[in-house]
Protein backbone atom coordinates (compact mmCIF):
# COMPACT_ATOMS: atom_id res chain seq x y z
CA UNK A 1 0.00 0.00 0.00
CA UNK A 2 2.80 2.31 0.89
CA UNK A 3 4.26 1.65 -2.82
CA UNK A 4 1.25 2.25 -4.12
CA UNK A 5 0.76 5.93 -2.33
CA UNK A 6 4.69 6.95 -2.73
CA UNK A 7 4.10 6.03 -6.53
CA UNK A 8 1.20 8.14 -7.00
CA UNK A 9 2.54 11.05 -4.90
CA UNK A 10 5.80 11.34 -7.10
CA UNK A 11 3.20 11.17 -10.60
CA UNK A 12 1.26 14.03 -8.93
CA UNK A 13 4.58 15.98 -8.10
CA UNK A 14 5.92 15.80 -11.37
CA UNK A 15 2.61 16.76 -12.73
CA UNK A 16 2.33 19.94 -10.69
CA UNK A 17 5.84 20.83 -11.65
CA UNK A 18 4.89 20.18 -15.20
CA UNK A 19 2.20 22.70 -15.19
CA UNK A 20 4.14 25.41 -13.29
CA UNK A 21 6.80 24.87 -15.96
CA UNK A 22 4.29 25.67 -18.18
CA UNK A 23 2.62 28.57 -17.20
CA UNK A 24 6.41 29.94 -16.79
CA UNK A 25 6.93 29.21 -20.35
CA UNK A 26 3.73 30.82 -21.48
CA UNK A 27 4.47 34.04 -19.42
CA UNK A 28 8.10 34.51 -20.43
CA UNK A 29 5.93 34.17 -24.23
CA UNK A 30 3.52 36.73 -23.19
CA UNK A 31 5.86 38.98 -21.96
CA UNK A 32 8.11 39.46 -24.91
CA UNK A 33 5.28 40.42 -27.11
CA UNK A 34 4.57 42.87 -24.99
CA UNK A 35 8.17 44.17 -25.12
CA UNK A 36 8.19 43.25 -29.01
CA UNK A 37 5.01 45.17 -29.71
CA UNK A 38 4.63 48.19 -27.67
CA UNK A 39 2.11 49.70 -30.15
CA UNK A 40 -1.74 50.22 -28.51
CA UNK A 41 -5.07 50.67 -30.89
CA UNK A 42 -7.85 52.58 -29.38
CA UNK A 43 -10.98 52.25 -29.84
CA UNK A 44 -15.01 53.19 -29.24
CA UNK A 45 -16.81 50.78 -27.97
CA UNK A 46 -20.61 51.78 -30.36
CA UNK A 47 -22.74 49.16 -29.65
CA UNK A 48 -23.34 46.46 -27.09
CA UNK A 49 -25.47 43.23 -27.89
CA UNK A 50 -26.61 40.91 -25.16
CA UNK A 51 -27.08 36.95 -25.88
CA UNK A 52 -27.91 34.19 -23.75
CA UNK A 53 -26.07 30.87 -24.21
CA UNK A 54 -27.50 27.50 -23.77
CA UNK A 55 -26.84 27.03 -19.94
CA UNK A 56 -28.39 30.47 -19.25
CA UNK A 57 -25.28 33.03 -18.90
CA UNK A 58 -25.78 36.23 -20.38
CA UNK A 59 -23.00 37.01 -22.89
CA UNK A 60 -21.82 40.47 -24.01
CA UNK A 61 -20.87 41.12 -27.36
CA UNK A 62 -19.02 44.81 -28.07
CA UNK A 63 -18.92 46.07 -31.25
CA UNK A 64 -15.78 48.12 -31.61
CA UNK A 65 -14.95 50.92 -34.12
CA UNK A 66 -11.15 51.58 -34.09
CA UNK A 67 -9.17 54.88 -34.43
CA UNK A 68 -6.10 55.72 -36.41
CA UNK A 69 -5.07 58.44 -33.76
CA UNK A 70 -6.23 58.80 -30.39
CA UNK A 71 -9.40 61.34 -29.67
CA UNK A 72 -8.81 63.78 -26.96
Amino acid sequence: MGVIVFILSLLLFFRGGGMVMYSFVISLMIWRIEKEYPKKIYGKVVDIKEDVDRKGRTLMRPTVEYLWKRER
